[in-house]
């Protein structure tokens, strides 16, 4: 909630700066839920944060995922975005709007991967497994180590408002798909001198349903 915090906080600093009508700025915060294409990973919820004028918006966005493999528990992920983005009004209150950002996540498998040695263990088995190396090399790494970088991704879809206040309060929904891949590292080390590693990328595309408020200042 904190990093949530500091991105609106940002957001709100950069528009004040550089927007001279302050008064036709709105910000919208909501909540939402993330249906991801990987069957690795969770069901996840989270945060979001626009500030928009006309038809451009600054967004700041925070989510958190559990990710399990082979049936193991692999951490708990945190992902912060910040972009931008426009949206283009179809009819009164409905908007078609698409975002482009950086996402940087923050994994609980990469800061402490030897409290995951069993996940990460089966893992690098199932990618020797994959190319054919004796059984005796998947008890050959002692240690292990899991990297998640970040990447851009970009969101596409439905924004829907109903005013419910004077015209400066209004109701928020939207319905999106974003597109977003991470790259990732599993690595197997038996010495500084012998080790494996199987690069790749982790899918969190998926639908984003969010429900919120939009101010009008």
């Amino acid at each position: 909630m904190k990093k949530f915090s500091v991105i609106l906080l940002i957001l709100l600093i950069g528009v004040y700066c550089n927007t001279p009508l302050l008064w036709a700025v709105d910000l919208t915060v909501k909540g939402h839920w993330n249906y991801f294409m990987d069957d690795s990973l969770e069901q996840g919820k989270g945060f979001e944060a626009r500030v928009g004028h006309k038809w451009a918006f600054l967004w700041g966005s925070y989510d958190t995922t559990q990710m399990r493999l082979y049936g193991q528990r692999a951490g708990d992920i945190e992902l912060l975005g910040v972009g931008g983005g426009v949206r283009l009004k179809l009819y009164d209150g409905l908007f078609l709007n698409g975002q482009i950002g950086y996402f940087h996540p923050s994994s609980t498998m990469a800061k402490d991967p030897m409290n995951f040695a069993e996940t990460l263990g089966f893992v690098i088995g199932g990618y020797i497994d994959s190319i054919g190396y004796p059984p005796s090399s998947k008890t050959y790494y002692v240690l292990y180590d899991y990297d998640l970088r970040g990447n851009i991704g970009g969101t596409v879809g439905l924004d829907f408002s109903y005013p419910i206040y004077k015209g400066k309060l209004l109701f928020n929904l939207n319905t999106d798909y974003r597109f977003l891949k991470l790259p990732e590292t599993f690595k197997g080390i038996h010495s500084e001198a012998s080790w494996i590693e199987f690069k790749g990328d982790r899918n969190f595309s998926g639908a984003v349903i969010g429900v919120g408020l939009i101010y009008k200042f």
